[in-house]
């Protein structure tokens, strides 16, 4: 669990410095994503603490962790090429749903 604390502060630094030291007019493409990803990773890491602290198993809570960090970033992402609409709102939420819906209903196999 340390590890996980150690890797949201990391991505937390990461994305306050990048975010109030850069200026986007002057940044390559690939600077532009780094913000996207290193937002990802914190609410990922964020919900996947939060969840095991509410009695998810490790892999369950990452697995939902995964969709509960996807939908922001998502819907951020396509709000940033302005893209978003309610169509899109709609059909996100939709997918999200599914998602979840399938993560909350798999099961793991133990490997042989």
């Amino acid at each position: 669990m340390k590890k996980v604390y150690f890797f949201l502060c990391i991505c937390v630094l990461a994305l306050a410095t990048i975010l109030l030291a850069t200026d986007p007019n002057h940044l390559p493409s690939f600077w532009l994503i780094v913000p996207f990803i290193l937002l990802f990773c914190v609410l990922w890491g964020g919900s996947t603490i939060l969840l095991r602290k509410s009695g998810l198993t490790k892999f369950r809570s990452m697995r939902l962790g995964l969709v509960i960090a996807g939908l922001p970033v998502g819907l951020l992402l396509l709000q940033s090429i302005g893209q978003l609409t309610f169509r899109d709102i709609g059909t996100i939420l939709a997918f999200f749903g599914l998602a979840y819906f399938y993560v909350s209903r798999a099961t793991i196999k133990p490997e042989e």
